[in-house]
């Protein structure tokens, strides 16, 4: 008795087969993967041409009303020579070295913990681990919270809902 595997080999015409057959992994590979790197390509080039373009002109997202006209490096001209931007520039590369410097220092700190065998080296890992996904979960019920359209009938200016932080916590 002959296997799927075998009938279908049978089956399958000799040019298909010849064809098929010479295909290396890579170029299978490549076939597999080339439809979706294309579509991530479309997908990141396009707002990004489309940003670039648009900051050649006077275009504002709030007054769509009013006809985008072609301003040249205008708006280039006028943020590189602002020195509020330039300060702004310099506080976030200040904060983003830090800030990077202590979690890669934290990072390595961590992993050659959980690394190393010792004496409640599994009490530790889960402590450490743990708060993660407690993250991931406190920040989508407060973010599902801020961006509710009213929370128990009372509504917040801001959040547009009451203290985003009292009801989940049983506070109100």
């Amino acid at each position: 008795m002959q296997s799927v595997f075998e009938r279908a080999a049978i089956a399958t015409p000799a040019n298909l087969s010849v064809r098929v057959r010479s295909l290396s992994d890579r170029s299978l590979a490549w076939l597999f993967i080339g439809p979706t790197m294309l579509l991530l390509l479309a997908i990141n080039l396009f707002p990004l041409i489309w940003t670039v373009q648009l900051s050649f002109t006077n275009y504002r997202a709030n007054r769509t009303s009013v006809p985008a006209m072609e301003v040249g490096i205008k708006n280039y001209v006028s943020v590189l020579t602002d020195p509020d931007i330039w300060l702004a520039m310099q506080n976030t590369a200040h904060f983003l070295f830090w800030t990077l410097l202590l979690q890669m220092v934290l990072g390595f700190a961590l992993a050659y913990l959980i690394d190393r065998k010792f004496r409640g080296h599994g009490f530790l890992t889960t402590v450490i681990l743990v708060p993660t996904g407690r993250c991931c979960t406190s920040l989508r019920l407060v973010s599902s919270t801020m961006l509710q359209h009213s929370c128990r009938g009372r509504r917040h200016p801001r959040f547009r809902c009451s203290d985003p932080f009292s009801w989940p916590l049983g506070l109100s």
